[in-house]
């Protein structure tokens, strides 16, 4: 650069000094820095302009149109499955566990081959398997699944 600024063929006749680089500029060749107002800076100190400065985006209204109200899932549901191979007494009010879904349910009774147990975890023992009493260790084979009372 020459020791002297050309300042023919400008508008203005003023000296600037770029804030990066401190080197001599005509004002009219010095720009706002995009990431920093307040500096002036000359065409090779100027930044690309950061996005991440920007307003952050309006957020979008995501509210469901017409929700249906929500209905209770029904739960401790009374069924009655058929069972062979009783060994011990179930005792009143006691869990049982099925052994191969892991499925548990309250006894109320058992009457012949039909045990009837009420649902705790809203599913339902599945043929064949092995129920068991959590408290008496008695055990049954599920064979047929008789439905919902």
């Amino acid at each position: 650069m020459s020791l002297y600024l050309d300042t023919s063929r400008r508008g203005q006749v003023a000296i600037g000094l770029c804030d990066r680089c401190k080197t001599k500029y005509s004002v009219e060749e010095l720009m706002s820095d995009p990431n920093t107002p307040g500096l002036r800076v000359c065409k090779e100190c100027c930044d690309v302009f950061d996005p991440w400065r920007l307003p952050p985006r309006a957020t979008e209204d995501i509210t469901v149109w017409m929700p249906r109200p929500e209905t209770p899932v029904p739960m401790n549901l009374q069924y009655s499955v058929t069972v062979a191979g009783v060994v011990g007494s179930f005792s009143a009010g006691e869990t049982i566990l099925g052994l191969s879904s892991g499925v548990t349910a309250l006894y109320v009774s058992l009457v012949g081959a039909t045990l009837t147990v009420k649902e705790v975890q809203g599913l339902s023992f599945r043929a064949p398997e092995i129920v068991q009493g959590q408290t008496s260790g008695a055990s049954a084979q599920i064979v047929t699944e008789q439905g919902t009372n």
